[in-house]
């Protein structure tokens, strides 16, 4: 006996598709699409609109952005008092000018008693124009790599904690080196920016930085500072410079990556940036 021939296919005009049905009834759809919003629990909830938040290289940009301003601010401020005094040549013009000045240097006198914040807040005056365009590109490139590797806190620590190291040494190198062909007071962000450099370059060693437009690795760029600096602690070139400021921000900085920067630093979790 034969059976009958009946053709048999698989495609997909002779199977029914159960999942393209669209009821043309509006009531029909409102009522689902009501059900579907209202329910906490369905599949085919929508999913809720993400909340913006700022990320964290935005909040460290912003933090390095206000440091940078804050120190063109104050040395913008100075010039004009400074021309204020040159121009009006007057007793009260040149004691604003003198006054204002005095509370952004560090002098030897800045380990007594109430003159302590002038660690910190010599930081935050330049010397000329050359000086602070320097130093604020230096705080821009490096302190927005070390906002974003290590978080806010942890730069803001590192920051002030390289300029203040940095201060005592200067300090303490003048008052060991007493002499009249040494200038025994500095302004300058020069001490906190070493600190992030030293940190950076122990964070990553093996890292491109153009030194004066020739490419190095930051390790050699740190060890050629180093050696840069202490011979001009000994004289030998660069006199007006702060190289024991700049060596006390560098010790700083590397201290700070052993304790709270480095993979299983003690201090890691506290100030670990959360993304």
């Amino acid at each position: 006996m034969q059976l009958p021939y009946r053709p048999f296919s698989t495609s997909r005009k002779f199977r029914p598709n159960l999942y393209t049905y669209k009821p043309r009834n509006h009531l029909t759809i409102a009522l689902r699409r009501q059900h579907r919003d209202s329910s906490p629990k369905t599949y085919f909830q929508k999913p809720e609109q993400p909340r913006w938040q700022p990320s964290q290289a935005s909040t460290g940009s912003l933090v390095v952005i206000s440091i940078v301003g804050a120190c063109v601010g104050v040395f913008l401020w100075n010039g004009q008092l400074q021309a204020e005094a040159r121009q009006k040549a007057t007793r009260e013009a040149r004691k604003k000018a003198t006054d204002f000045y005095e509370q952004f240097v560090m002098t030897s006198r800045s380990l007594e008693p109430g003159r302590y914040y002038t660690l910190i807040s010599s930081a935050f005056m330049h010397r000329d124009i050359m000086h602070l365009g320097l130093c604020m590109l230096g705080l821009f490139t490096i302190g927005r790599n070390i906002v974003v590797r290590s978080g806010v806190p942890s730069f803001i620590v590192l920051y002030f904690g390289s300029a203040v190291a940095g201060g005592v040494a200067q300090v303490r190198f003048w008052e060991t080196n007493s002499s009249p062909y040494i200038v025994n007071h500095g302004v300058g962000s020069s001490g906190a920016i070493s600190g992030l450099f030293a940190a950076m370059a122990c964070a990553m060693p093996l890292s491109r930085i153009y030194l004066f437009f020739i490419p190095m690795p930051m390790v050699a760029a740190a060890v050629l500072e180093v050696g840069v600096s202490i011979g001009g602690m000994q004289g030998r070139w660069l006199q007006n410079w702060g190289h024991a400021d700049h060596l006390g921000g560098m010790a700083f900085g590397a201290f700070w990556w052993l304790l709270a920067m480095r993979r299983g630093a003690p201090l890691g979790r506290l100030f670990r940036p959360k993304f």
